[in-house]
């Protein structure tokens, strides 16, 4: 379930039912909580903690890009980008 937030918006409704029946199976058997989520408020929380770990962390790609190609809301000029006269 770890990737379901790349992939839920994909499912249509009957696949998202059959999703909450292993949950709720889950829950009858007592492999799962009986208070867990249901897979929408599931996938919901996940996405969540996906954004903020991605925009919290400094260390993450978008940051990096960031800090290497914008300097004060400019884009700097990269020398392969610009024309050269032989």
């Amino acid at each position: 379930m770890y990737a379901i937030p790349a992939w839920w918006v994909f499912l249509n409704v009957a696949e998202k039912d059959r999703i909450e029946s292993v949950i709720k199976i889950g829950k009858r058997y007592g492999y799962l909580p009986s208070d867990f989520e249901n897979a929408h408020s599931l996938v919901k929380s996940m996405e969540s903690k996906l954004f903020d770990s991605v925009r919290y962390n400094t260390n993450h790609v978008s940051h990096l890009l960031k800090r290497t190609f914008i300097c004060d809301n400019d884009l700097i000029p990269l020398p392969f980008l610009q024309k050269t006269t032989i």
